[in-house]
Protein backbone atom coordinates (compact mmCIF):
# COMPACT_ATOMS: atom_id res chain seq x y z
CA UNK A 1 0.00 0.00 0.00
CA UNK A 2 1.39 3.42 -1.60
CA UNK A 3 -0.30 7.21 -1.56
CA UNK A 4 -0.43 9.87 -4.23
CA UNK A 5 0.08 13.32 -3.22
CA UNK A 6 -2.09 15.66 -5.69
CA UNK A 7 -0.51 19.03 -6.79
CA UNK A 8 -2.25 21.92 -7.86
CA UNK A 9 -1.51 20.80 -11.41
CA UNK A 10 -3.44 17.24 -11.06
CA UNK A 11 -6.18 19.38 -9.67
CA UNK A 12 -6.47 21.57 -12.54
CA UNK A 13 -6.62 18.86 -14.30
CA UNK A 14 -8.88 16.58 -12.54
CA UNK A 15 -11.12 19.94 -12.77
CA UNK A 16 -10.15 19.49 -16.61
CA UNK A 17 -11.11 15.68 -16.92
CA UNK A 18 -7.90 14.82 -18.10
CA UNK A 19 -7.79 11.31 -19.41
CA UNK A 20 -4.06 10.52 -17.45
CA UNK A 21 -4.42 12.01 -14.14
CA UNK A 22 -7.97 10.00 -13.88
CA UNK A 23 -6.15 7.23 -14.46
CA UNK A 24 -3.36 7.96 -12.08
CA UNK A 25 -6.24 8.19 -9.22
CA UNK A 26 -8.08 5.48 -10.28
CA UNK A 27 -5.02 3.04 -9.89
CA UNK A 28 -4.64 4.30 -6.78
CA UNK A 29 -8.15 4.01 -5.63
CA UNK A 30 -7.84 0.24 -6.88
CA UNK A 31 -4.66 -0.36 -5.26
CA UNK A 32 -6.41 1.28 -1.79
CA UNK A 33 -3.82 3.79 -1.84
CA UNK A 34 -4.51 6.77 0.40
CA UNK A 35 -4.82 10.03 -1.67
CA UNK A 36 -4.00 13.39 0.08
CA UNK A 37 -3.90 16.90 -1.36
CA UNK A 38 -1.92 19.49 0.93
CA UNK A 39 -4.06 22.41 1.95
CA UNK A 40 -1.78 24.96 0.28
CA UNK A 41 -2.59 22.97 -2.96
CA UNK A 42 -6.03 23.67 -1.98
CA UNK A 43 -5.81 26.79 -1.50
CA UNK A 44 -3.68 27.99 -4.24
CA UNK A 45 -6.06 25.99 -6.45
CA UNK A 46 -9.65 27.64 -4.93
CA UNK A 47 -8.04 31.10 -5.17
CA UNK A 48 -7.18 30.61 -9.01
CA UNK A 49 -3.26 31.92 -9.22
CA UNK A 50 -2.55 29.18 -11.22
CA UNK A 51 -5.48 28.81 -13.70
CA UNK A 52 -4.14 29.07 -17.48
CA UNK A 53 -5.88 29.74 -20.44
CA UNK A 54 -7.60 26.35 -22.26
Amino acid sequence: MGGLTLDTGALIALERTRRRIREIVAAAQVGKDRITVPAAVVAEWWRGLTRVAN
